[in-house]
């Protein structure tokens, strides 16, 4: 008599295929959406993922005294953000930043 044995299948590889900075995926709202396009837009546009990777001090993003985080927030086009929301989305940029569009989508399935 044979045995089954249960496998459960981990992958790396997201299920949705994307192209990096396209936000229109099935977890996340479309304020969501609005708000991560744009500021992943704006992150590009100014060349600044490098300085993403980097810790923004003891205020956060939220209250970091960085020439680049003024920068960002100066050029992002959404006008909705609260302290909390720019924090937030910070912290969505700078996973990309560090870990790559792939592992963003993957952290979201």
């Amino acid at each position: 008599m044979a045995t089954t044995i249960p496998v459960k299948v981990v992958s790396a590889v997201p299920a949705v295929v994307t192209v990096p900075g396209n936000f229109n995926l099935p977890k996340l709202s479309p304020s969501y959406q609005e708000i991560l396009t744009d500021a992943y837009e704006t992150i590009t546009r100014l060349g600044l993922w490098e300085k993403m990777k980097e810790d923004p001090g003891s205020g956060g993003f939220m209250y970091s005294g960085h020439n680049y985080i003024s920068e960002i927030s100066s050029a992002i086009k959404y006008d909705g953000h609260s302290g909390a929301s720019f924090g937030w989305t910070m912290r969505v940029m700078q996973f990309i930043a560090k870990n790559g569009w792939d592992a963003y989508v993957t952290s979201i399935e």
